[in-house]
C-alpha cells in the first residue's frame, strides 16, 4: 500500500539522516559519535558561526547606513529564529524524511508508468485526511508549548514545539486538501482558488492548519467509511 511505503521510507530516510550526522560528527570532530561531550562541542561551534554569520550580517547593514535602532531589531529578530530553529531541528528532519520520501516515491511512480508497470497511486489530492491522532497531538503540543513558558521549563517547552510542528504539517496539507474539495464542489475558477491559497498562507496558514485538525476528527467529507469499504 502506498501509505505503508510512505511511512517505511520515511523511517529508512529518517535513519540515515541520523547516521549521517554521526558519521559527520566523527569525522569532523574526531570522536565517538555516541558521546554526549561530542554533540556538546559540536552544539558549541555551530552556535558560534552562527552568531559569526548573524554579527557579519548586521555589520554590512551598518555599512549600508541602516540606523541602530533598526539593527537592533534585526539582530533580535535573528536570534529569535535562529533559537526557534535549534529546538525544532528534530522535527525538521522528520518532514524534511517524510518531504523527501514523497518526492522519491512520485517520480519513481512516474518514471515506472513510463516504462509501462502501474503501481499503486494516493488518493486524490481533494479526499487527503489526516488521522485524528494528529489532531490532538497538535493539542498536545500546544499545552506543552504553554506549560513550557508559564513554568520556565525549557525542555517541554521545546518538546512541544517539535510535536506541534510534527502534528501540523499533515493537519496544514489536509487543510489544502479540504479547500480543493470546496473548490472543485462549487466551480471555482483557477484565479479564485489562488488569491484565496496566497492569501491564507501568506497570512492566516494556522486557519488551514484547524481545518485539518477539524476535519480530522469530525470526518466532513465521510471519506473513512469510503475507504473501509
Amino acid at each position: 500500500r502506498p501509505l505503508k511505503t510512505l511511512f517505511w521510507g520515511s523511517a529508512a530516510t529518517l535513519l540515515s539522516y541520523i547516521l549521517i550526522i554521526l558519521l559527520l560528527g566523527y569525522l569532523v570532530m574526531g570522536a565517538n559519535p555516541f558521546a554526549v561531550q561530542t554533540y556538546i562541542d559540536m552544539r558549541t561551534q555551530l552556535d558560534t558561526t552562527i552568531n559569526t554569520v548573524g554579527e557579519q550580517t548586521i555589520a554590512i547593514y551598518r555599512q549600508l547606513g541602516v540606523g541602530e535602532a533598526e539593527l537592533a531589531n534585526m539582530s533580535n529578530m535573528y536570534q529569535t529564529i535562529i533559537a526557534i530553529m535549534k529546538r525544532i531541528f528534530p522535527a525538521a528532519m522528520v518532514l524534511a524524511a517524510i518531504s523527501v520520501t514523497y518526492l522519491n516515491y512520485a517520480f519513481s511512480r512516474l518514471v515506472l508508468r513510463k516504462l509501462g508497470r502501474e503501481t499503486p497511486s494516493l488518493p486524490p489530492f481533494r479526499h487527503w485526511q489526516a488521522s485524528p491522532a494528529f489532531a490532538y497531538l497538535l493539542v498536545v503540543g500546544y499545552l506543552m508549548i504553554y506549560w513550557g513558558q508559564t513554568r520556565n521549563w525549557d525542555l517541554l517547552y521545546a518538546a512541544g514545539l517539535n510535536i506541534q510542528a510534527v502534528s501540523g504539517f499533515p493537519l496544514l496539507i489536509c487543510g489544502l486538501a479540504l479547500f480543493y474539495y470546496f473548490a472543485d464542489k462549487y466551480r471555482l475558477s483557477r484565479f479564485t482558488v489562488g488569491l484565496i491559497l496566497v492569501l491564507m498562507l501568506s497570512s492566516l496558514p494556522q486557519v488551514l492548519t484547524i481545518f485539518g485538525a477539524v476535519d480530522a476528527v469530525v470526518d466532513y467529507r465521510r471519506l473513512r467509511p469510503l475507504r473501509s469499504s
